[in-house]
């Protein structure tokens, strides 16, 4: 099995219990609106990280930054985008697993082949219970579970 954090919307703040819950993770992917690179350094300390520039990722190197990231962990291909509805690219449904930000609302969707996830925002919610949120995604051959984690 691989452990990938997930985490979008930090917009510059970086909780230490991000950091405790996502040590040991195999790959971090950050689906925009970072808000600096010190939150890309901070976490590539884990383990190595992907991420695309958000809407608010300017002026800056975060906006130097791809819309759409792509990386495969244990075979399973995942895409990265900040925000699903600004993104016009066919290439988003080749993947198996599709994680993107900008609502600052978690969700976990099943879409026939694929399972999108919105790890929601790491720094200020937009949910009705006000929690920020991370997620942890585990990939095996025969298995993908992801789960959502208050911080």
């Amino acid at each position: 099995m691989h452990l990938v954090g997930l985490i979008s919307d930090t917009h510059g703040h970086l909780d230490d219990s991000i950091l405790d819950l996502f040590e040991g993770v195999d790959v971090i992917v950050h689906a925009g609106d970072i808000g600096g690179e010190k939150i890309l350094y901070e976490l590539q300390a884990l383990a190595p990280v992907t991420a695309v520039r958000g809407n608010t990722d300017r002026p800056g190197p975060t906006w130097l930054l791809p819309e759409v990231a792509s990386l495969t962990v244990g075979g399973t291909r995942i895409h990265v985008v900040h925000d699903l509805g600004a993104s016009s690219l066919s290439s988003l449904d080749e993947a198996e697993i599709l994680v993107f930000g900008h609502t600052h609302k978690p969700q976990v969707i099943q879409c026939e082949r694929q399972l999108q996830v919105n790890p929601g925002s790491a720094s200020r919610p937009r949910a009705a219970d006000g929690l920020r949120t991370v997620a942890l995604l585990e990939v095996g051959p025969d298995r993908v579970s992801v789960r959502i984690e208050t911080v």
